[in-house]
């Protein structure tokens, strides 16, 4: 393809500017790499040109695609550029796979991952359906109910009794989505720290921050944490995902729960993709800045590779903020 040529292009979707684009246009300028972010008034004519040959896209990163609806435009893009010859940061199968909670858990199930308890309730299971004797037991009393292609905790329930009328009317949010019936877990605690984190997957490398699920808040882990708490299966199982999915860009939550011997780290909300990159000084619950930065300048730095014939991907490391 032989096109003008973008090094980087962001597909954005219809919401305005944050500070994490000026990051990336900032980095942009320091390589010398060219971006165009992707918005309504523009995307249809970047696919046509990328379509049509008349422009290259070295590197893609999207923010915005719903791979299961045919006709987003941000979905297209992706394909467009993967059929060129580009690179997409999150390949497009993949990443529609991962928009289906109930296809990732058997994914990591089999790939050997530690995951809740967990029953996939189909669409087609009629309203009326139940849980088994030995479902319950393993579920216990209080549960909660999640759908499949969920985002953002939007239509998970949590239920009190786990009666029929209850499983009933959470799966109602979505009558035509799968459902996903899973054992609440209970985190341990690492002093003040509950004991529960989001681990980012970023080009090759992990990074890792406390996450409190009852304030929403990031707190980057530093390397004593890291060591003191013995907690080098957090990067374990990130890679273990990275695998298991082929995504090369996403978050999970990790829970530890137990002690010693009984000690399990547990794959929460499997693959979230896209990250929200809402600054933290920004916004309560958004992303540490220092983290943000760090992963505008990986994506600017993996646009020049691209560009240039290196490798999309980092060596494995791990990365702690300053």
């Amino acid at each position: 393809m032989t096109g003008r040529a973008t090094h980087l292009t962001v597909g954005w979707g219809p919401w305005p500017d944050e500070p994490f684009l000026d990051m990336l246009r900032e980095h942009c300028g320091a390589l010398d790499v060219h971006m165009t972010v992707c918005k309504d008034h523009n995307v249809s004519r970047v696919v046509a040109g990328v379509e049509s040959g008349r422009a290259r896209v070295d590197l893609h990163l999207d923010m915005q695609a719903d791979y299961e609806d045919e006709d987003d435009p941000y979905a297209r893009l992706g394909y467009a550029v993967e059929d060129a010859g580009g690179m997409v940061v999150n390949d497009p199968d993949p990443a529609k796979a991962c928009q289906n909670k109930a296809i990732i858990h058997y994914q990591l199930e089999r790939a050997g991952i530690d995951v809740p308890y967990t029953v996939v309730v189909r669409n087609w299971r009629p309203a009326t359906f139940s849980l088994t004797g030995a479902q319950r037991r393993r579920l216990g009393k209080r549960f909660i109910v999640k759908p499949a292609r969920g985002f953002g905790k939007v239509g998970v329930v949590r239920v009190k009794t786990g009666s029929i009328k209850e499983i009933t009317q959470a799966r109602r949010f979505d009558r035509g989505d799968d459902f996903l019936i899973q054992e609440t877990v209970e985190p341990a605690w690492f002093g003040h720290h509950m004991g529960w984190f989001r681990v980012f997957c970023l080009l090759g490398e992990i990074i890792v921050c406390w996450w409190d699920t009852r304030t929403q808040h990031y707190t980057p882990l530093t390397v004593a944490e890291y060591v003191e708490h013995g907690l080098s299966p957090l990067v374990e199982m990130a890679r273990g995902i990275a695998a298991a999915t082929s995504m090369r860009f996403f978050s999970t939550e990790i829970a530890v729960t137990g002690r010693g011997n009984a000690r399990r780290f547990l794959s929460i909300d499997y693959v979230n993709d896209p990250c929200d990159t809402t600054l933290q000084s920004h916004s309560h619950s958004g992303l540490p800045d220092d983290v943000a930065r760090h992963m505008a300048e990986a994506f600017v730095a993996a646009a020049w590779r691209v560009g240039n014939g290196a490798p999309l991907s980092s060596p494995p490391s791990v990365w702690f903020a300053g």
